[in-house]
């Protein structure tokens, strides 16, 4: 299992506290959303929507770190490894729930990129993630499925196969 401390890095809880900045297990997800994203890696993207300003170099190299370790396990069809139990966020804040705010951020910040082809898949793949965030928790659509602890912890469950569903959908035109 791939974790921060095997990637030899420290996160720096300090150095990422900006407003603006996404935790690590945020991180995390931004990471592998943009890693299935349509839209190439881009540094100074990343660094940008990650923290919201210039970031410390050091948390730069655990971006980079964490892409270069995603994307072999990606490519190759694994699933990754979440930093966050995989099962119903139960209060704010949850790592699970800012993992999935991180993904849902890289997505929405180039929505139609994600969309383009993929309309009805994509959107189909990201409502576990949309319930997971908590974000939609004032729709009805999404209260309801929110309410259903059972589904919600299958779901969780199920975070790191669609992940890889997600990027094979997007690269390779399916999600099998």
């Amino acid at each position: 299992m791939l974790t921060i401390k095997k990637l030899g890095l420290k996160w720096d809880d300090a150095a990422a506290s900006t407003e603006e900045a996404l935790d690590f297990p945020g991180l995390h997800g931004y990471v592998c959303a943009n890693l299935s994203s349509p839209t190439p890696w881009d540094d100074l993207r990343v660094t940008t929507e990650a923290w919201g300003e210039t970031p410390p170099e050091d948390m730069v190299e655990i971006a980079k770190s964490l892409a270069t370790r995603l994307d072999e396990r990606l490519s190759a069809g694994d699933t990754p490894w979440i930093p966050a139990p995989l099962e119903a966020p139960t209060e704010d804040f949850h790592p699970l729930q800012e993992w999935a705010v991180g993904y849902l951020e890289r997505v929405f910040a180039d929505d139609g990129a994600w969309f383009e082809g993929h309309d009805d898949s994509v959107a189909q793949a990201l409502v576990p993630l949309m319930v997971l965030s908590g974000l939609f928790e004032e729709e009805q659509d999404m209260a309801e499925l929110m309410a259903d602890i059972p589904n919600v912890n299958r779901m969780a469950k199920d975070v790191p196969d669609l992940v890889v569903d997600l990027y094979g959908l997007i690269h390779l035109g399916d999600a099998d």
